[in-house]
């Protein structure tokens, strides 16, 4: 396993600007620039300015932005620039993809007042070298990847060439100005010392996992006791606002049969940024990867999935066409016209259960735009835009809102009774470990070594252990098998101790310090300068995050909201 150090100390840092700079949390998020919709917020907005843009202002707590044209064009620019980094969109929420546009826009408005060049050519051809987009296997820039990828940009695509180069060329000025704000950082000698002692102390290390699944505890609480969890944790169970809707699908399947066969060397394109999707079943473990033959082995299902992603392409313009159909011709649901229409268009209209964020129905995917757009919908606004989902675009109607409320405990005690015993095994097994460490502890203090001492300790209370020795190592650089979680409890852990107990998943662990060497932390350690240099571009880095992160309060407290009719 890679522990924290390697990943955050070998692999982060070469992006570090960046990263700070989007407060980048990692997930994926469904991006749409989706048509309107009846009573959309484009229709009756509320303006607000951000510099010489007008976004909007958000319809709901979690929004930082409305549906206008410069909010959209900030947000397809902010998603395109992180896919063309990263090779995916890292935001778990819309919120967070709001604020990463927003402060990438403020960068580059700041970047225009100092006069910040747009790279050149060169420039720019050696930074696309660097994307992780245009890398192949080994990791290093693949030639054919990214001429591959010009070429679909050529072929229909919603992105032109001409848009992908100035996002990249925008995304050279961020660094620079950046940079600029940054300043050289600095370091203090404690600093670099701490850093060097975590990543580079040589730990030799023992540790006992308890099977979490062989303690079972017999908890039978009485109902005094189950009313009494309920009302100190009654918030927990808060029915929170729902929605009622129904909805049309706009399915996939139904657009796949009339699509065209795909051309060959769009396939072959397609295979070739994705690769990884379709691994040749036939290759042996150590072979080495063909892309000709693999291609030829898997070439069908490469084929159907072009097909799909065309599908799902046309699904979500004919749900955008739909929706905005609706609009025009003024159609409200549940009246004879509106009815009418959808028979016309041989369009069935479906119901589903009242829902929240926390309980979606299942056939409306997984998207979290769905309850985000359902629940931004009332009688003022009775249809949404079109929302991709896995299987297609589906367009949502309005019936009622559902308002939170308190449960009383009889509606959710089965509910409280399962929290209730979840609770109380998990005090108990961490009462558990402070007993079978204290039990270590005394046994190892008697001359036993590590291993009696757990396996004793461990069947005097009834549970299952698996004790193992790693070899020599640092943290820097640590054993294959190494459990991360233990990263925090070595931190104060001296040499002949024993660490309180980790839980982890499916077990709860013990780590022994049998030897503990610390490294040289003078300055004529090689890794002193180089340690001295991170922190350096760290603290300048955050210096940067905190500079853009107030310009933006500031920008966002600065402007008066206007309702626009």
């Amino acid at each position: 396993m890679i522990s924290w150090i390697q990943r955050t100390f070998q692999q982060h840092f070469r992006f570090l600007f960046l990263v700070l700079l989007a407060g980048i949390i990692v997930s994926f998020i469904f991006i749409t620039n989706a048509s309107s919709g009846l009573g959309s917020a484009d229709r009756k907005s509320q303006h607000r300015d951000f510099f010489d843009l007008n976004i909007g202002e958000g319809s709901t707590r979690s929004e930082l932005m409305g549906q206008t044209e410069d909010s959209k064009r900030i947000l397809n620019e902010a998603t395109l620039a992180m896919e063309l980094t990263y090779g995916q969109v890292p935001f778990r929420s819309q919120q967070q993809l709001e604020g990463y546009a927003l402060t990438r826009y403020a960068t580059l408005h700041l970047a225009d007042e100092l006069h910040v060049p747009a790279p050149s050519k060169a420039e720019l051809t050696e930074h696309i070298k660097t994307l992780r987009t245009f890398a192949g296997t080994d990791g290093q820039f693949d030639a054919k990847k990214y001429a591959d990828f010009r070429k679909m940009l050529t072929s229909g695509q919603s992105i032109s060439e001409a848009q992908v180069f100035h996002i990249l060329s925008d995304n050279l000025r961020i660094e620079r100005v950046t940079k600029l704000v940054a300043g050289p950082g600095y370091t203090l000698p404690a600093d670099v010392k701490a850093e060097l002692t975590i990543a580079d102390t040589r730990w030799t290390l023992a540790t006992a996992s308890i099977d979490r699944a062989s303690f079972t505890p017999d908890i039978k609480p009485t109902e005094a006791e189950l009313e009494k969890y309920f009302e100190e944790n009654a918030p927990t169970y808060t029915i929170p606002e729902q929605v009622s809707v129904s909805y049309v699908e706009f399915n996939n399947d139904a657009f796949l049969a009339a699509l065209p066969a795909p051309q060959e060397t769009d396939v072959r394109a397609f295979y070739d940024n994705n690769s990884s999707r379709f691994p040749n079943p036939d290759r042996k473990p150590g072979e080495t990867a063909n892309p000709d033959t693999d291609y030829l082995k898997v070439r069908p299902q490469v084929e159907a999935a072009l097909k799909r992603s065309a599908a799902s392409r046309v699904a979500a313009t004919a749900a955008g066409e739909f929706s905005l159909a609706l609009y025009n011709n003024k159609l409200a649901p549940g009246t004879p016209a509106f009815d009418a229409y959808l028979a016309e268009h041989k369009m069935t209209l479906k119901n589903v259960p009242p829902f929240s964020h926390e309980n979606v129905p299942a056939e409306l995917g997984q998207n979290p735009a769905i309850p985000n757009e359902a629940l931004k919908l009332n009688k003022d606004r009775l249809v949404s835009d079109a929302i991709p989902t896995e299987k297609g675009s589906v367009i949502l109607f309005w019936k009622e809102n559902i308002p939170s409320r308190q449960p009383g405990f009889a509606e959710v005690r089965a509910k409280v009774a399962a929290d209730y015993v979840a609770n109380e095994t998990e005090k108990r097994f961490v009462a558990l470990g402070k007993t079978i460490r204290s039990q270590i502890q005394a046994r190892l203090k008697a001359g036993d070594s590590f291993e009696k001492a757990a396996n004793a300790a461990a069947s005097s209370a009834g549970v299952k252990v698996e004790v193992k020795t790693l070899p020599a190592f640092t943290l820097r650089q640590p054993p294959q098998d190494f459990n991360g979680e233990l990263f925090s409890a070595l931190q104060n852990l001296n040499q002949g101790e024993v660490a309180e107990m980790v839980p982890s998943a499916g077990k709860g662990i013990f780590a022994y310090a049998q030897e503990k060497k610390l490294p040289d932390l003078s300055e004529t350690n090689a890794q002193y300068a180089t340690v001295s240099a991170r922190i350096a571009e760290s603290n300048a880095a955050a210096n940067g995050q905190a500079f853009f992160r107030e310009l933006v309060t500031q920008e966002l407290d600065r402007t008066a909201i206007k309702t626009t009719p």
